[in-house]
C-alpha cells in the first residue's frame, strides 16, 4: 500500500516575516497603550453637569475650542436664550401673571418671530424684543417665581449679559460655553494625555 509523500513546508518569505514582525510590534504597543488608558463614562440626568465636565476637560487639556466649535456654541447659546424666553412666556400664562396690553403684544411678536426663526437663530428683531421684555413687570415676576416652573439653569447668566451675547461680533467665552446647554444625543468622546496616561471621557 503506497503512501503519499507529504509536501515540504516552505519557509516564510522575507516580506512575510517582516510583515509578521511589524504586526507583533503593533500588537505589543497596543497592549502597552491599553494599560495606560483610563476610560471614564459620564452618566447622569439632564442638566446634571456631565457635559460641563467634558467641556472643562477640553478647555484644560486640549487648548480650548476651535473656530468651528465657537461658531457652534454661538448658535447654541442664542438658541438657549430663545428657549429660556419661551419658558418664561409659558410661565406667565400658566401662572396667570398679569401683563399689560403692550407687554402681551411684545410677547405675541416674540413667539411669532421665534417660531419662524431657522435653527433658532436670534435675529436683531428678537434681540430688540428680548431687551424690551426683560425689565417688564411680568417677566420680573416670572423670574422671581422660577422655582415654580422649568427654566434653563443658565437663563439668568445669559440675561445679565444679553448686550454682549447678542452683539453681531459676539464670540463665546469659555464661561459662556460651560453655561450652554444641549441635549446629549449619542456618545461624545474627549481624549487627552496627562502625565503619560491617556484619558478618555465618554459623555452619554
Amino acid at each position: 500500500m503506497g503512501t503519499a509523500a507529504s509536501a515540504k513546508k516552505r519557509p516564510p518569505s522575507p516580506e512575510a516575516m517582516k510583515r509578521n514582525t511589524q504586526i507583533e510590534k503593533e500588537l505589543a504597543l497596543s497592549r502597552v497603550m491599553e494599560t495606560k488608558t483610563i476610560k471614564l463614562l459620564l452618566l447622569g440626568g439632564p442638566e446634571s453637569g456631565k457635559s460641563t465636565i467634558a467641556k472643562q476637560m477640553k478647555i484644560l487639556h486640549l487648548n480650548g475650542f476651535s473656530e468651528y466649535d465657537l461658531l457652534h456654541y454661538r448658535h447654541l447659546i442664542h438658541s438657549n436664550i430663545i428657549t429660556a424666553f419661551r419658558q418664561l412666556i409659558s410661565a406667565i400664562e400658566c401662572l396667570k401673571i398679569d401683563a399689560t396690553e403692550n407687554q402681551k403684544m411684545m410677547i405675541s411678536n416674540f413667539v411669532q418671530i421665534s417660531d419662524r426663526s431657522k435653527n433658532c437663530e436670534i435675529s436683531q428683531e428678537l434681540v430688540f424684543l428680548a431687551k424690551a421684555l426683560l425689565p417688564t413687570s411680568c417677566f420680573l415676576e416670572a423670574l422671581q417665581r422660577r422655582s415654580e416652573f422649568e427654566l434653563l439653569d443658565s437663563a439668568k447668566y445669559f440675561f445679565d449679559d444679553l448686550d454682549r451675547i447678542t452683539e453681531l461680533s459676539y464670540v463665546p467665552t469659555s464661561q459662556d460655553i460651560l453655561r450652554s446647554r444641549a441635549v446629549t444625543l449619542g456618545i461624545h468622546e474627549v481624549e487627552f494625555n496627562y502625565k503619560n496616561y491617556i484619558f478618555r471621557f465618554y459623555d452619554a
